[in-house]
């Protein structure tokens, strides 16, 4: 009989997941299906390449969930609590087999240059690069955490602002923090590379373009060093006042964006996605002028794009209805917990030995 209730919620979420989740979970799984992953190998990669990527190393034994965490920044201690949170929410309600995984809980798993060893075994990963096939995607701790209710006591995935109520602006606001344009070679900021980073670009367009872009830097040192970027910052917005906008764009900072990317997709306003060398778990499943509009890494059809929604408003009004629709069958949390559900019920069947 206590066999049967313990079986009870496993059987009561039985159901199989979404085609769409079972097709990202699947092809980062594939690279794995024919080999046999030592649960040493895992553990001597946590203890030895923890200190480079904020790792943390989950157990599931005997009904219990625990975890090592070895992470070099406080920050990133808040989304270990939130991942133990979800993974223990999980198997609570739907149960989980014994397993050992580690997940990356920092913003991405990108081998050192002085580590000269082939890292093929199966991390979990918040986001990625489009050509790694090893690491397993799934949601970044920000969207487990319903970070993207950015209103309080307002549901996003019920609220909205009316779209002929919006401003037919495309606003931003964020820090310099930034990675150079994938097409060119990596660099710091300087006076002279500045047009290398399109947060960069898309501030210098707001200056050009007023009546078209709201974008500016936020969280300048008082002594910045560089002259333009000091010219280009504009006063922070909240969320709630940016969701009045009705054109917001999902711009890289140092990885893929994370958190900034869940609440625009329901803000019920038309997202401008650059291309991007990063994914997360949802990206494969975005279909260009559906749920987004697309626009190039530099940012050079920018301008053509936001006249061409401006130009066509019922178009507009619907993509970002499809995007808020989109938000809350693959980013909300209940979607969330779902897909890492399945992941780690994927992930446990691989061949693993101790």
């Amino acid at each position: 009989m206590l066999k049967l209730l313990f079986l009870f919620p496993c059987l009561l979420f039985a159901n199989p997941a979404p085609e769409w989740m079972t097709k990202q979970i699947s092809k980062d799984l594939e690279s794995h299906q024919n080999k046999v992953i030592s649960i040493s190998e895992l553990s001597r990669f946590f203890n030895g390449g923890g200190e480079h990527f904020n790792v943390v190393k989950f157990t599931i034994h005997e009904n219990r969930v625990s975890c090592e965490a070895i992470i070099r920044y406080d920050y990133f201690y808040k989304r270990l609590s939130t991942m133990k949170a979800a993974i223990e929410r999980i198997h609570a309600t739907r149960g989980l087999p014994d397993m050992t995984f580690v997940v990356i809980v920092g913003d991405c798993f990108l081998l050192p240059i002085e580590w000269d060893e082939d890292c093929s075994l199966p991390i979990f990963v918040q986001c990625k690069k489009k050509e790694d096939s090893y690491n397993i995607l799934i949601p970044d701790a920000e969207a487990i955490a319903a970070t993207y209710q950015v209103i309080p006591f307002l549901n996003l995935t019920s609220f909205t602002v009316p779209w002929e109520k919006k401003i037919p602006l495309l606003v931003w606001r964020g820090s310099r923090a930034q990675h150079s344009l994938s097409t060119e070679e990596a660099v710091s900021q300087r006076e002279d590379t500045l047009h290398r980073f399109s947060r960069f670009i898309l501030s210098e367009l707001s200056q050009e373009y007023p009546w078209l872009i709201d974008a500016g830097l936020t969280m300048l040192s008082p002594h910045e060093p560089i002259k333009r970027l000091r010219e280009l910052a504009k006063p922070w917005l909240t969320n709630g006042s940016m969701l009045r906008y009705k054109y917001q764009i999902n711009i890289d900072g140092s990885v893929s964006s994370f958190h900034n990317s869940g609440w625009r997709f329901f803000s019920n306003s038309v997202v401008f996605v650059p291309d991007s060398p990063w994914i997360q778990w949802y990206f494969q499943d975005l279909e260009p002028y559906v749920h987004y509009v697309p626009v190039n890494e530099d940012l050079s059809d920018l301008i053509e794009k936001i006249e061409w929604a401006k130009a066509h408003d019922q178009e507009a009004k619907q993509i970002a209805a499809n995007g808020h629709q989109f938000a809350c069958e693959h980013i909300a949390q209940e979607a969330c917990d779902e897909y890492l559900y399945h992941a780690l019920i994927a992930y446990s069947k691989l061949n693993f030995v101790d």
